[in-house]
């Protein structure tokens, strides 16, 4: 099979977990991304990862819920794992934005210091 985003002849095993083909390495590694983000969420909170191929190009949506604030990014490029890391980085400054707002100044200076 051939693809624009992945050279299939080297992937022993492809899988659609996060809705397109990519090597293991690749799955894992997202993974492990996913696993660190999860640390900084509240315990109830989902995470959806998803990744459309429209033709010339990847889309990437990530979406966080939690029971009172849904967090949503999308990306566009060629490949997952740089998708993601756009896709963490719009992430990660809506929940610091979030956080600046929920917790009074002193608090969230305080927590920033031992993150």
């Amino acid at each position: 099979m051939r693809n624009a985003f992945f050279d299939f002849e080297e992937v022993l095993e492809a899988s659609l977990d996060f809705g397109v083909p990519m090597p293991k390495k690749a799955r894992t590694s997202l993974s492990r991304r996913l696993d660190l983000l999860r640390e900084k969420l509240p315990v109830n909170a989902s995470i959806d990862l998803h990744f459309f191929d429209e033709g010339a190009k990847l889309r990437g949506c990530l979406k966080i819920r939690t029971l009172n604030r849904t967090f949503s990014a999308i990306s566009f490029g060629r490949h997952p794992q740089s998708i993601y890391e756009n896709l963490e980085e719009d992430i990660n400054q809506q929940i610091l934005d979030w956080k600046q707002t929920r917790f009074p100044k002193e608090v969230y200076h305080e927590a920033q210091l031992y993150s």
